[in-house]
């Protein structure tokens, strides 16, 4: 007879879906065991359910099933399963799980070129992520689940259908993936590596085969998981060694874990790094399809953003500082940042995004960073903390803007995943809510520029183009209004098109607001914003954001 506490971890479960039929694999991992297996899949409106002899594979078909999608793209459809172990009329095992059935394909080219791309096709659908990278949610593991049902709340509220599970980060307990499987979030997860060369002996070798053994066991089941991924910026960081080691003879991600895949759960496409090169794309990596857009973190709209043609962006970000309200509860001199040799305060850098107080430490550079891109886009310093935590937390919102509605109107574009949605300590970072859940003007910006239908203004060939993005499932007549244009647009689900064509005025504000379906709502573009004055923007965007609110 299996033992019990042995049998529970090594049962995997698979759905798939081919040509519109479903099929369950129950992976029993080689157990031996005389007797009987029973199954049952179900949901409200059918049930498949039988005994037989076990099998240490089993496959069961289910007919016509309904199909787990995509937020956005329909409903996550999820069934029921249960397994037992039958030995002489007495149950030795059950398991029971919740399953979706979907088809996930990954189409990707090397490089960006002629008819490239890197896009995920769902259930035969090309569809378009908005998501963000998630980072431990507590720096204390053991305390954070109330903490993650909170931010993953908050994920939902955005708008956001996709969550990639950084590498640098850890696997998450069962009810995370639950909560994606319910509401249609599209999980790309990360293998927990991120930013190292990491050695190649046999030590590690059996460790790692033994991690991932056991997360794709205990994972496999949830249809939220749509992408397997290696690790998190160890083919970059090949580049970062002075040598220029080649990604591809990584065989952690080249050969031990997809063998393992093959081997358990073929039914997700894999990605041995993000981003990935491969032999094309590490002769030519500033050119990959699929790419983490940090750069110098300066103007957010300078060339490094604004030109830039990578077709997914799966990690970008931009700092916001927190309010007084939230940095009073672990820096007690919030004024001025910097010292009278215009270094950041011992406080403040303790707090840069790692605990040190070192100068010479890694991230030290980013109390200046932060300050630098405030006056950037306000062509100035400000005088209290206050005011300075508002325009940078305005500095973050405008950047996230940019970066989301850029992706929308890209016609080659897939998705982009921003850093990220909650701190796990107190610290100044590029996340948008603060560790003890006060949100950061971002928040706002997010939300808008994720809104299923939304007209966005896009520079173009010294004009400005108004365009359509429809993400939603329905086909739409959008009504709208510019200046003294009254004019409509139909516009088919999941499409992009264009609506108007502006004149581009230097440094304008242009708004737009418009109707579909009952629905109203609005948006706007400023021109040249670098250097654009404090007050002026207060006063024109308080219609659209509560600048008062939470942490401001």
């Amino acid at each position: 007879m299996i033992k019990k506490e042995e049998s529970i971890i090594d049962c995997l479960i698979t759905a798939t879906l081919k040509n519109g039929e479903g099929e369950v694999t129950i992976d029993f991992k080689g157990f031996d065991f005389s007797g009987d297996v029973y199954y049952k899949i179900f949901d409200n409106e059918a049930a498949f359910e039988g005994k037989q002899k076990y099998k240490k594979v089993l496959k069961v078909n289910v007919d016509n099933p309904n199909k787990w999608e995509v937020s956005n793209y329909g409903d996550p459809h999820l069934y029921n399963v249960e397994i037992k172990l039958i030995k002489d009329g007495e149950t030795v095992f059950g398991k029971s799980a919740r399953i979706g059935f979907r088809s996930v394909e990954l189409n990707r080219t090397s490089l960006i070129q002629d008819k490239g791309k890197f896009e995920f096709i769902i259930n035969g659908k090309k569809v378009f992520l908005l998501g963000t990278n998630w980072v431990p949610v507590d720096a204390l593991k053991h305390i954070d689940k109330e903490r993650m049902f909170k931010a993953l709340q908050k994920i939902v509220d955005l708008g956001c259908n996709c969550i990639r599970v950084w590498g640098g980060g850890v696997y998450e307990c069962d009810e995370f993936y639950s909560f994606c499987d319910e509401h249609g979030i599209f999980v790309w997860q990360d293998f927990m590596m991120g930013c190292a060369v990491y050695p190649h002996n046999d030590v590690l070798f059996k460790n790692i085969s033994k991690e991932i053994e056991h997360v794709v066991t205990s994972l496999a089941h949830h249809p939220s998981i749509c992408l397997w991924a290696g690790d998190n910026e160890c083919d970059v960081a090949c580049q970062w060694a002075g040598d220029h080691i080649d990604p591809n003879t990584n065989t952690i991600t080249r050969e031990l874990i997809p063998n393992i895949l093959l081997r358990l759960d073929a039914s997700r496409p894999y990605m041995p790094s993000s981003p990935f090169e491969d032999n094309d794309g590490y002769k030519d990596y500033r050119n990959l399809p699929e790419d983490h857009l940090w750069g110098p973190r300066d103007y957010f709209r300078g060339d490094y953003y604004s030109k830039a043609k990578t077709y997914f962006v799966s990690e970008t970000g931009y700092h916001g500082c927190p309010s007084k309200e939230s940095i009073t509860k672990y820096i007690n001199s919030i004024w001025p940042l910097f010292d009278e040799e215009g270094r950041p305060t011992k406080e403040y850098l303790a707090h840069a995004t790692s605990v040190e107080d070192d100068y010479s430490s890694p991230y030290a550079y980013r109390i200046k960073l932060m300050w630098d891109q405030v006056k950037l886009l306000f062509g100035k310093n400000f005088d209290d903390f206050d005011t300075f935590s508002l325009a940078s937390q305005i500095s973050q919102g405008e950047a996230l803007k940019y970066f989301i509605e850029r992706m929308r109107s890209y016609k080659e574009g897939s998705g982009i995943i921003w850093s990220n949605i909650l701190d796990g300590w107190y610290q100044i970072s590029d996340a948008v809510i603060n560790y003890d859940f006060v949100e950061k003007l971002a928040y706002q910006y997010i939300k808008k520029s994720q809104e299923k239908v939304l007209m966005i203004f896009k520079e173009e060939n010294k004009k400005l183009n108004l365009y359509v993005s429809n993400l939603s499932s329905e086909d739409v007549r959008v009504n709208f209004i510019v200046g003294d244009v009254h004019d409509s647009c139909f516009v088919k689900s999941h499409s992009l098109k264009k609506a108007l064509t502006l004149p581009l005025i230097n440094q304008h504000y242009y708004f737009v607001s418009y109707e579909y379906n009952g629905v109203v709502s609005h948006n706007y573009y400023i021109s040249d914003i670098k250097g654009i004055d404090f007050e002026e923007y207060l006063t024109r965007l308080s219609k659209i954001y509560d600048f008062k609110r939470g942490d401001c």
